[in-house]
């Protein structure tokens, strides 16, 4: 048998009575307040975000929100995707960049994972990025800056980190080209060239063939064309001044760059060259050097607000309701007949 548990006023077992049982009715507050029945007049349950990268429906959502610039940033594997986008976020960490203050960020932890293994932190002797799973399906950063000097509005910024396997795929075929659904729906198309690999003789000429082939097949698929604007930036470019043969790798950077600019400089709407350092390993180059003449456009240019009109309505003698409703909303369709 149990021991005998004495009752707190000192009497026999026998004299300890059971807690009175007290039924509450179905639906009472009573009931609510003990957590019997949730009240139907609490507050609708307002779900956090994780902070990780965000998946493309989460993306979305942002885009049909707020004003939005999308970035694709494509490259051959190891070319520094993701070193490019934990270095904008490393320099922001810093203070205003480009004329540019953090406003903020959903995916403020998405963002430290990528910049934890270029830090001391990591007991690394070197920086170094992590690879992006090519299984990921969590695959946009998000970026909220506005001007420094707060003459316009914020600006939202979603930067794909697609992994370098997608897009190797991608060169390859059409098909699997179009698959990724990205590049067609990008303001700023980001092809990286890795530095590296022009400094070293049995890679360099893969390495122009790559990109090469990419911007031919994301062309041919539709991908980009006429109104798609894109920068081609040289990465890693401290390892080109830092090199023994430095003139002649800065040569045959030059024959890539005039290259490109021959066979796609017309066939797309925007075509641009920098020379980027994104994660310093040699020299005197700092961090993110390079990318603070494209940033400013990638955040307020768009196709629409940087190519000429190419349909323009001739305004006829007489108007329609409907013309003159297009006038008054459109007016930069039309001019003089």
């Amino acid at each position: 048998m149990p021991p005998d548990i004495p009752s707190s006023k000192g009497g026999s077992p026998e004299s300890v009575q059971a807690p009175e049982t007290v039924e509450l009715a179905e639906g009472s507050e009573e009931q609510n307040a003990v957590g019997g029945k949730i009240s139907d007049d609490l507050e609708e349950v307002v779900e956090l975000r994780v902070g990780d990268a965000l998946t493309r429906s989460e993306a979305s959502q942002i885009m049909g929100s707020s004003r939005t610039q999308m970035l694709v940033i494509a490259g051959a594997v190891e070319s520094g995707k993701t070193t490019l986008i934990a270095s904008l976020f490393h320099l922001f960490q810093k203070g205003p960049f480009a004329g540019y203050c953090f406003a903020g960020s959903h995916t403020l932890v998405g963002f430290d994972m990528r910049c934890h293994m270029a830090r001391i932190a990591s007991d690394r002797s070197a920086a170094h990025m992590p690879r992006t799973n090519p299984k990921e399906d969590r695959i946009f950063l998000h970026l909220r800056v506005r001007a420094e000097n707060m003459d316009r509005p914020v600006k939202d910024l979603l930067i794909s980190d697609l992994s370098g396997e997608h897009y190797r795929d991608a060169k390859d075929s059409i098909e699997d080209c179009q698959k990724l659904g990205l590049i067609s729906r990008a303001d700023h198309f980001i092809l990286l060239i890795d530095g590296e690999k022009l400094i070293s003789l049995d890679k360099r000429q893969a390495a122009k063939a790559e990109a090469t082939m990419l911007l031919r097949c994301c062309v041919d698929a539709k991908q980009l064309g006429t109104s798609s604007l894109v920068d081609v930036l040289f990465t890693k470019w401290d390892l080109i001044e830092n090199s023994d043969d430095k003139p002649e790798h800065e040569q045959f950077a030059s024959l890539i760059q005039e290259s490109l600019a021959g066979q796609f400089g017309s066939r797309v709407g925007r075509l641009r060259f920098s020379k980027v350092v994104a994660l310093r390993v040699l020299g005197k180059y700092p961090v993110g050097y390079g990318l603070d003449r494209p940033f400013p456009s990638w955040v307020e240019e768009s196709a629409a607000s940087v190519l000429p009109e190419r349909h323009v309505l001739v305004e006829p003698d007489s108007l329609t309701e409907f013309d003159r409703y297009l006038k008054r909303w459109l007016p930069r369709l039309f001019t003089e007949a």
